[in-house]
């Protein structure tokens, strides 16, 4: 999994928005739905939100952090067993770094690059990712 650590090729966009009519956020990466990855862990059938620690939340750190790491390894051709391994070892940290902190009310914004740079600054985060 260490070449999980890499620098993402391409900057990946996330972006959210807010649905208050399904009480739930459509997010979106380069200019896709983000797949939910309900077939890796089903927090939130009903879809993905943030701005607290619930469900829905733990579902969208899933899927950004799958998507991140499936960018990462899309050139060095790792197995997907080996994403799918990385991205349940560290998406409740990314939950509780990211997700959670922002404003429920309002759209958001996201970059791989951004994703890159806190597993970077985070030694329990990479210490995760070496084995």
């Amino acid at each position: 999994m260490e070449k999980l650590l890499q620098k993402p090729k391409h900057d990946l966009e996330f972006v959210g928005y807010v649905n208050k009519m399904i009480g739930a956020g459509d997010v979106w990466v380069e200019g896709k739905p983000l797949d939910p990855k309900n077939d890796l862990v089903n927090h939130s059938p009903d879809g993905f939100s943030w701005g607290y620690m619930g469900s829905g939340c733990s579902q969208l750190a899933l899927a950004i952090m799958y998507a991140y790491f499936a960018e990462v390894a899309r050139l060095d051709g790792l197995e997907p067993a080996t994403i799918d391994r990385a991205t349940k070892k560290v998406y409740q940290y990314f939950k509780r770094k990211f997700i959670a902190p922002l404003p429920q009310d309002r759209n958001f914004y996201l970059t791989a690059f951004e994703i890159y740079e806190w597993i970077q600054s985070e030694p329990e985060i990479k210490e995760l990712l070496h084995g």
